[in-house]
Order: structure tokens, then sequence, then C-alpha cells
């Protein structure tokens, strides 16, 4: 059947087919083509590749029987083919007063229908009151009903960003030698024009610019021509404002090779929203750009190249956006197997494995999309590569994060145009790192290479060191995930046993952080040290450094919060009260994946980033304590945190785990000489009388604001610095 156009060319006379892209490329200047979202006429015009209607849900709200709603569907004039549940976790604003946050529950359901028409009409749980008709769904860009303490939204979704592209066709390439042929891979180029008002740094787009002509220099000087060069997201910078689409289109008119982009986390605006009904608008000068520069209009799209499979997967990172567009995960598996005996490339901005510094800790996807994405790109055994970009790596760094996950190589990519951040240690080459991957493939053969603005070429191994996502559990899982104990276990630290650890890239040299079992007055203690990053070159990295620490998740029952006791020592250098660093324990209290509140404990001045972006429940309270602590001599502590969070309203009764955290933090900036700490014997208990020879527990003192530091940082020619304090609530 013939299918709805998703967006409309409202201005230019080139159809999707043969495309002379340096012909495209010419009309840059002319006047802004717009293309709007187009509703579609019939039901017939919403279905996908296949012909299935896709019918989504939201339930949020107070939950008695969570699978009495995902398994009690059914249709009056039509049929049911498929039906999946999702459960993204994200924070949300409690919808009803009387629902507390720890009653508060939110799962996405599509059901795909391969028979239909307008009058059919879905039920839930057999009751008249949640009957939705696909007439109205037609005719309204939602339906949202409300059935006891649940609030319950539908809407179809659409599909015509999303598809297979013929790659010959669309590019009107010549033929290409199934033996022999490579690829040139750019992330992060964030280029634009300078005087738009949208960019908060003219200077930083400057020097992006230049970096990039030099990056399309060298693409265009290869000695073998790729048969495409892709953008691994981050085509523009800001918030992809159609003055920087339009400059970038200038810049790139001169690459030789077609050119493909993958959408990151710079090509639309910042608050942009994913709803209500299947909102698009948000991508408009995305569309437009890709349109104009090689005739597609996609968001998510695969194409072969003689055997080889490629997928191109969005990464917008944008509120809402995989709970509005959760059949995204449907098609890529449907898509991977139907090439499952093809060698596969899979293209995505944010990574997915663990790369090591504060900014990516919370600046990527969530645990759920990581664990989803993998589990789909291990399930066939056909992805060979995955690579990806958003961190503005150095070479070094790219290759000391590279995995191997059950034969997938995962490789996190320099950028094109932006300068690297600062990983603590000097590059392989010592000047500038942006440029270009180059991907040859030759017979079974896959090299990759990089290959920098000042010409020098790194060869990638190609094996790396294996990755283990059971050992990366605070990147692949959530907090309230962990393993629960009854009580605090190891806390002598004999070893590091049922403690969890973040991934923290270490640097060869002289390691900025430390985590280490040592002996310290004939007793074994946990030792966190951390300091400014060594190698103190011109880069960005988001400031501060909190990641070194260690965690345990303890069972809660009935409200009844444990208290904690421990010694600790500060070690000797440290003891700079004003300095920017210090030491924290922080304590989150979770009911299910809804957290309830977070109390830190910090001596000094105590960091105020300390948060977890992509965990549910966003009306927790945080609350800060000081934390009484001297140097180099042991001091006993006791920690009563039940009394602590109901002195400052946080809702303990429904607490079901405690995540207790230990950790160091330093600014990462100017001459601070970061700090150090020992640790030994933490017991959590319910009350004294269970360990009388425990210390009376400290009242602690609630930390004055002026204590709590707050970074906000400021972008100067393409490094991140700090400015002046400015707190930010959360």
């Amino acid at each position: 059947m013939e299918r709805r156009k998703f967006i409309r060319n409202v201005g230019l006379g080139a159809s999707f087919g043969a495309i002379n892209q340096n012909k495209l490329f010419e009309s840059y200047s002319e006047e802004i083509i717009s293309y709007e979202y187009q509703k579609p006429k019939e039901i017939t015009d919403c279905v996908n590749d296949l012909g299935y209607l896709s019918v989504w849900f939201e339930f949020a709200g107070k939950f008695s029987d969570v699978s009495a709603i995902k398994n009690n569907f059914k249709i009056n004039g039509g049929n049911i083919i498929k039906l999946e549940h999702y459960h993204f976790y994200s924070g949300e604003i409690i919808l009803d007063k009387d629902i507390p946050p720890s009653a508060f529950v939110k799962i996405i359901v599509v059901i795909w229908l391969d028979e239909f028409s307008e009058n059919s009409e879905i039920q839930i749980n057999s009751d008249d009151r949640l009957k939705f008709k696909l007439k109205e769904l037609m005719e309204l860009p939602e339906l949202k009903k409300n059935f006891l303490s649940v609030h319950i939204i539908s809407k179809i979704l659409l599909h015509n960003e999303i598809g297979e592209i013929d790659f010959n066709k669309a590019f009107n390439s010549g033929p290409i030698d199934e033996e022999e042929f490579s690829f040139v891979l750019m992330a992060d180029p964030q280029g634009g024009d300078p005087d738009c008002k949208g960019n908060r740094a003219p200077t930083r787009v400057k020097i992006h610019n230049a970096f990039i002509e030099d990056s399309i220099g060298l693409v265009n000087n290869l000695e073998e021509q790729p048969v495409f060069t892709m953008v691994v997201g981050d085509y523009t910078d800001s918030q992809g404002e159609k003055e920087n689409y339009q400059a970038m289109e200038k810049m790139y008119s001169k690459l030789k090779s077609p050119l493909l982009l993958e959408i990151g986390n710079h090509e639309t605006r910042y608050n942009m929203k994913s709803e209500p009904g299947y909102f698009m608008d948000g991508f408009s000068n995305f569309f437009t750009a890709q349109k104009r520069i090689n005739g597609l209009e996609k968001l998510l799209y695969s194409f072969n190249i003689r055997r080889y499979h490629f997928v191109v997967w969005p990464d917008p990172l944008r509120h809402n956006f995989w709970e509005n567009h959760p059949h995204y995960f449907e098609w890529l598996e449907r898509d991977l197997e139907k090439y499952k005996n093809n060698p596969t490339f899979f293209f995505q901005h944010v990574p997915i494995h663990p790369i090591g510094i504060d900014p990516i800790q919370n600046y990527s996807e969530s645990a759920y999309i990581k664990r989803k994405l993998m589990k789909i790109l291990s399930k066939w055994g056909n992805v060979n590569y995955v690579f990806s970009g958003h961190v503005h790596i150095p070479i070094k760094s790219s290759v000391k994060t590279a995995c191997n996950y059950q034969g997938i190589k995962f490789i996190n990519l320099p950028a094109a145009g932006y300068r690297p951040r600062a990983f603590g240690e000097e590059d392989y080459f010592g000047g500038p790192t942006q440029g270009i991957a180059v991907v040859s493939v030759k017979k079974d053969k896959i090299d990759v290479i990089y290959k920098d603005v000042t010409h020098n070429v790194y060869h990638y191994p190609s094996d790396f060191k294996e990755l283990t996502p059971e050992k990366e559990k605070l990147w692949f899982f959530y907090k309230w995930e962990l393993p629960l104990n009854k009580s605090i276990v190891n806390g002598n630290f004999d070893g590091l046993n049922n403690w969890h650890q973040p991934f923290v890239y270490h640097e060869d040299v002289h390691p900025a952080n430390i985590c280490e079992i040592k002996k310290n007055d004939g007793q074994n203690a946990l030792f966190l040290r951390t300091k400014k990053r060594g190698y103190d070159s011109p880069g960005q990295d988001r400031l501060p450094q909190t990641l070194n620490s260690v965690c345990q998740a303890v069972f809660v029952k009935n409200g009844k919060i444990p208290s904690l006791s421990f010694e600790i020592k500060i070690a000797e250098g440290s003891e700079e009260s004003e300095a920017l660093k210090g030491v924290y324990i922080w304590c989150e209290g979770f009911s299910g994946p809804n957290k309830l509140f977070n109390l830190i404990y910090s001596n000094g001045i105590a960091p105020g980033n300390l948060r977890s972006r992509s965990e549910a429940g966003s009306g927790y309270k945080t609350v800060h304590f000081d934390l009484p602590v001297t140097e180099d001599s042991w001091a006993k502590v006791s920690l009563n945190l039940k009394v602590d969070a109901e002195e400052h309203d946080c809702e303990i009764m429904d607490v079901d785990r405690l995540v207790i955290s230990l950790g160091v933090w330093n600014v990462n900036d100017g001459n601070n000489s970061g700090t150090a700490v020992y640790f030994r014997n933490l017991e959590s208990f319910i009350s004294q009388d269970e360990n009388p020879s425990l210390c009376d527990i400290q009242k602690i003192k609630v930390k004055n604001q002026e204590s709590i530091y707050y970074p906000k940082v400021v972008h100067i020619a393409g490094e991140h610095t700090l400015g002046q304090q400015e707190q930010l609530y959360f």
C-alpha cells in the first residue's frame, strides 16, 4: 500500500533517489527549506514495514498488580499479534498528590495489530471504561483516561522516520568492490555559524570549524575515496539552530564522498518534548538539513553495501524520547535478525560501554537502555563493531576504553572538531586529536585507523579487553538493582567483596584516583585517594571528579533505617578545610526504583553534584551534613540515618533499601592537591541494643549552604573551566 510521507518537502525539487550530492549542496545559501509534520489521513498510513499498526500505552500511578495491566489487552474487530512492555524508570513528577512517590509506577506497553480498522477498539481488563477506539486515536494526538489511581495515555506510533534504505539508489553510487572498500567516521564536529544567536561561545565554534575543514581535507585526500562519510552525531554545535545547519552544509559541500548523518544531542533544542501524540516538530531542522544533504528523512535507518550491513541509531538524549519511541527497539531487533548472516556495523552517538569519567557517567543513556541495546546487539552474533562519539575522547583514551563483548568491538571515537577532554595523560602524538576514523574492509578483514589533522596515524588493535556487564554493575544497572544484604557485609575490608565500584579511567602513570585495600595500624582499611588529573593541558573535563567510590545496598524493612558506625582517618596532607575536595558518605533511600531521599555527610566543602541522573523519582530530598573527622588520627563515627531523615521530612516508611557509598572528590582544577582517606570497621545496625559496644550516636550538624559547592562550567575557546559558584538545587 502507498504510505504517508512523514515530512513534507515545501521548497526542494530533488526527490529521494539518484542525488548528486555536490550539486544539492550548492543550494545551501538559498532560503531555508522547512518541513512540517503531516498528520496521517488514513489508519493504513500509520503501519510499519510489515503492515502492522503499533498502539502505545503509558500507565502511571499506583498499581495493585502490574501484570494484570500488561497481560489483559483484547481487541474488538481486530487481532493482536504481539505485545511488548518497557519500564524506562525515568524521573517523573507524580501526577496525583495522593499517590506517595514510593507507590508510583510507570510502564509503557506497545501492542502490534495485524488486523484492524478504524472501528476497532482496544479494551483493557474487560472494563468498558477502558476502551480505546482507533478512530478516536486517529482524530486526536492521544487519549487520556483515569482508572482508580492509574493515569492511562494512548496513541498510535508512526514509522516513516525509520527504515531500511537502498544505498546504491540513494547515492547513485557506482559498483562497489565486495572484497575491498572503506568508509569514514567523523564524531562530534559541532560546528556552525559563530554569529548565530544561539551560540553562547562563538570562539569555540570558530575553533571547531577550523578543525572540521581540516578533517574534511583528510577525507578528500585519502588515496582511496570512501563509499561514504558518516557523522556519528553532534553535526552542529549548540541546539541545532538552522543557521548552524546551513553553515555546516557549506563546509561539508567540499566533501567528495556521500555524507550520512546520525542525530546526537546537539541537533535539537535541549528542552525539546516528544509528546503529545507523535510529536516530531523538534527534529524539523535536522530533517531539513538531512533532506538537503542526501535526500533522507530518517532518524533510525539501515543499509547494505554488498554483504555488509550498517545500522544508524539515534541518540538525542532528550526527555522521554525513548518512552515515546519504544518501537525503535522492536525494529532494530527485526533488522538485525533479517541480516543475521551479514557482518554488521552499528553507529550510535552516546557510548553504551563504560568510559570512566564523571560527565559520561550521568550524561549517557540510562541503565535500562544500555542493557536493552546490549542484549539486542549481541543476540544474533552478526554485529562486529559499535562506533560511538559524544565523549570527545583523546586517541589513547579511545584505545584504552575500547572493549569486546560477545564478539562485538566497542570503540569510542575522538572528535572531528571539538577539543578533546583532558583524561590526565599525554596522548600518543602530543598534538591535536581532531580527525577521522577510516574503516577498511578487505575480504573478511576489518582494519580501523585514526588519522589526526597533523597526519599522524594510529592503527587500532584487532582485539580489546573483555567487557563483563556483571562486573560493571554501576554502569549497566541502577543502584536500586544492586544485590541486597541484610546488613553491611565485609565492613572490615577483607578485599572488596560485596562492594561495588564504578568504572574509573586510570592514567598509566601516577593515576589521579586510587581505590585499594591497605594495612593501617595493623588492620585492613579501604584507602581512597583523589587528586587533580595530571598532564595539565588545555581541554574540557567537566568538573569536579566524584567517581572514586565504593557502595553497597542494604535491605530495609518497615521503615527501620539502619544506623552506621565506622572508623575514619583523613590521610596526611588532606586537611585544607576550605579546599574544593573532601570525603563523603552518601546514603540513598529507595522504595523499589523510586528514590525517596539523599543524605550526604562530608568534611569541609560538600560536592553539590552527587546525583544519579537517570534514576526514577524526582521528588526526593537531598540534605547535606558535616562529617566530624580529623587528620591523621582515627575517629569513630556513628550516624543515625533514620533520625536525620525524619528531622528533614524525608519519607522513610516505604524505604525498602539503602545504598551506602563511601567516596572522595576534588574539583580537578587549579592547584588543588586532592584528598585521601581510610575507612575500616564499617557496620550497620538497627538499634544500639544490637551492638552495645558501639559508640553513642552523634548529633550531626546540617551543612551551611555556603559550604556546598555547585559548579558552574564556562566554555572558553572549546575548554571547560570553572565559573563562579552557582547553586543548582535538585
